[in-house]
């Protein structure tokens, strides 16, 4: 079975697009790496003896291929007009399903745009996805404070808390720390062969430099300890490097992140268990400090009520309609969801000095029942990838927090701007959220947008929406 997993794993931009299932010998979810959305072409689940594949097939020939293998290639339990399954064994000629994966692999290419397309043919080294997925799982799971994310719509990373230190993108792998939380002592620099035509060091500005085009499968560029013999690298404020694999396996360079400055997140933070014998957590009444707690893990649904999180991390495993928080302190916390958030509802929450990453559509904050006392202030949304028609109701104080950059906008005062945001020409079909918006002034004072999701060219309009004071623009 390690041949077809090999094969799959070889071809150039595959990474895997969702988290292994333990449960199975062998549980893995290809698809094919894209700005935006990488979309799956095979999925591989079983065991030593028995393997399903599942692929993505032509529907112009696909009877042709049942009544060529019948007991062996099948339609797929989901989506049978698209994907098929084989049923694979030690017997099975396995050259045949490579060329059905090839075929796959190849449609879901055929959707993506040019640039990307050439991207992704222009890579000639061995795609070393799984030597970054091998590394990144051991790291996670040997610390508690390191998160590897992988799914369909962002580049498989690893995160130190709350902040991301390394991205795989398209065979490369690139990291990013701030000088002034890394121990310079024990710190590993990279050390380049300039006869290595394909290492460029591009200056951007006086606080930033990057490492372009070190590919991971060169071995001239590498990591060594003690001091480097460019002084530059020891006051840069921003470090963006691209080197190989062994990286990952440098203990000192990923967790010696020295002292925190004010207001973050202590070093160390334990994970939270749920109590002995339950998969899922009751928190009701109590004050928690300094822990990570992970909702959505368990068969049955998590509840924390009637209690404050001081210093927390909240890591969201499931979707947004079985997070169940009330009447609840967050204070100076972190909400990390693992997927996309539709319709989460934070209601009658106090939640002050909170940090949001990850994405949002359809949120709400504040109040929506009488009996809600909600008090959601000084939080940032800076980092949330996408923020889009999330509004902030009474109990709220928008202008006090911290919001995504352009082409993300946030309309506040909407009682008093909803007629001139009416007003305001933009394309016709940004129409129908300028109505939705304006009419929900009378029970909102504030509600996100995420341009790009609605119009073509968002650029078109900045300059009329930077006209607006009732419109942050960061």
């Amino acid at each position: 079975m390690d041949e077809i997993i090999d094969y799959i794993f070889g071809l150039p931009g595959t990474i895997l697009i969702k988290p292994e299932d333990m449960s199975f010998d062998y549980s893995f979810q290809f698809g094919v790496q894209n700005e935006g959305h990488s979309k799956r072409f095979a999925s591989v689940f079983g065991t030593e003896e028995h393997v399903l594949v599942y692929f993505k097939h032509d529907i112009n020939s696909v009877e042709q291929l049942y009544k060529k293998h019948p007991d062996i290639i099948v339609p797929s339990d989901v989506a049978a007009k698209y994907w098929s399954k084989a049923n694979i064994t030690k017997m099975t000629d396995l050259d045949e399903i490579k060329s059905l994966i090839s075929s796959s692999r190849e449609m879901i290419l055929d959707k993506y745009s040019k640039k990307t397309k050439q991207s992704i043919s222009g890579i000639s080294s061995e795609n070393k996805f799984r030597a970054f997925h091998t590394l990144s799982t051991s790291i996670s799971k040997s610390n508690n404070n390191v998160y590897y994310k992988i799914n369909d719509y962002e580049s498989p990373s690893l995160s130190y808390h709350h902040e991301n230190f390394a991205t795989f993108n398209l065979n490369w792998l690139y990291l990013t720390f701030k000088s002034s939380k890394v121990i310079l002592d024990d710190v590993d620099f990279v050390e380049v062969d300039s006869s290595d035509t394909k290492t460029t060091i591009a200056l951007s500005s006086e606080n930033s430099f990057s490492w372009k085009k070190a590919l991971n499968a060169c071995l001239k560029s590498y990591l060594k300890h003690g001091k480097a013999d460019d002084e530059r690298l020891l006051s840069e404020k921003k470090r963006q490097l691209a080197t190989e694999k062994r990286l990952l396996a440098t203990e000192k360079y990923l967790l010696g992140l020295a002292k925190n400055p004010k207001n973050e997140l202590p070093t160390k933070l334990e994970k939270l268990l749920p109590a002995e014998g339950k998969d899922h957590h009751r928190i009701t009444g109590l004050t928690i400090e300094n822990k990570t707690i992970e909702i959505g893990n368990g068969k049955n649904q998590d509840v924390i009520v009637n209690s404050t999180l001081n210093n927390c991390v909240i890591r969201i495993k499931c979707g947004a309609r079985q997070v169940n928080i009330f009447n609840s302190s967050l204070l100076n916390c972190v909400i990390w969801p693992a997927r996309q958030m539709n319709g989460l509802r934070l209601a009658g929450l106090e939640m002050v000095g909170c940090k949001f990453k990850g994405r949002y559509f359809d949120c709400r904050f504040g109040n929506e029942q009488e009996s809600d006392q909600s008090n959601v202030r000084d939080c940032d949304f800076s980092e949330a990838k996408l923020f889009h028609l999330c509004d902030f109701r009474e109990g709220t104080d928008a202008k006090s927090c911290k919001f995504p950059k352009w082409p993300h906008i946030i309309l506040t005062d909407l009682s008093d701007s909803s007629e001139d945001w009416l007003s305001l020409d933009l394309s016709q079909e940004f129409r129908s959220i300028q109505r939705v918006i304006a009419e929900s002034g009378h029970v909102s004072s504030a509600a996100s947008i995420h341009l790009p999701s609605t119009i073509d060219d968002p650029e078109k309009y900045k300059a009329l929406l930077k006209s607006r004071p009732y419109i942050l623009i960061s």
